[in-house]
């Protein structure tokens, strides 16, 4: 079982997993991530919906994007980072500063883009922004996704569309 300090909320180093829980965490992920193997048409696939999300052209034709499919993937990629597993995207530490994402945490030094997802207000239902990456600046500038949206998602790219680093959501900014 999980155990924690007892007052306030717990520290990452202060949580602890138990054994026996970590192992059947481990095993559900690998389960997960059979479910979801890297075949050819699940390649074509999430680099189809990463064309449409990105702007860029050349991955070719096949099948139809699975939006579903592509996410579950990159969900299962963030819980190995979460988890420790080796080559998996790692998780960073960011804030929201106006109408900026400033990422506390050093940004991979191949990152290229990242996609940044809201739901957006009421008026402008959900808002995908993809923003160039910057490793020196530590900064993500928004244009399309205001200071009064919260953020539901940040994911960091390199020049290849491999997935590096995620980031936590964000609420909306105000003084």
């Amino acid at each position: 079982m999980a155990t924690t300090k007892p007052t306030g909320d717990p520290a990452p180093s202060a949580v602890a997993l138990d054994a026996d829980l970590a192992a059947r965490l481990v095993a559900a992920l690998e389960t997960i991530g059979s479910a979801i193997t890297r075949d050819e048409v699940n390649d074509a696939r999430a680099l189809s919906l990463l064309a449409h999300l990105t702007g860029r052209d050349g991955y070719g034709g096949g099948p139809a994007p699975d939006p579903v499919r592509s996410r579950a993937a990159r969900d299962y990629e963030v819980l190995r980072g979460l988890l420790g597993r080796a080559g998996a995207p790692r998780g960073l530490n960011m804030r929201r500063s106006e109408n900026d994402i400033v990422v506390d945490d050093p940004l991979p030094v191949s990152s290229a883009y990242a996609i940044v997802e809201s739901p957006g207000t009421l008026s402008s239902g959900p808002v995908t922004e993809r923003v160039d990456a910057d490793p020196a600046a530590n900064r993500l500038s928004l244009d399309r996704i205001t200071q009064a949206m919260p953020i539901s998602r940040v994911e960091v790219f390199d020049c290849e569309d491999t997935f590096l680093a995620f980031g936590p959501s964000l609420a909306a900014f105000t003084d």
